[in-house]
């Protein structure tokens, strides 16, 4: 495992999901997919956006790529989609 990176939640039927447990983990989670040509167009090297997305969807009961996958901004406001 990475000395980068949090441990990760196991979840049921072997799946995993990042759980930062800090600030300065949940950022450096952050700017790594950022980073990702996995996350969408609007999230790429802004990972100050890409934590406002996990925060957000962490509050809805999201994981860390469920709220980039599903939450956009719009007008500058985060939507849910």
């Amino acid at each position: 495992m990475s000395d980068n990176l949090p441990a990760s939640a196991p979840q049921s039927r072997g799946t995993m999901s990042i759980v930062p447990r800090t600030f300065e983990e949940a950022m450096r989670i952050a700017s790594a997919l950022a980073k990702s040509s996995m996350v969408p167009v609007c999230y790429r090297n802004k990972p100050e956006d890409v934590f406002a997305a996990m925060e957000m969807g962490s509050r809805l009961g999201m994981s860390a790529m469920q709220s980039l996958q599903n939450i956009a901004p719009i007008n500058g406001k985060p939507s849910v989609y």
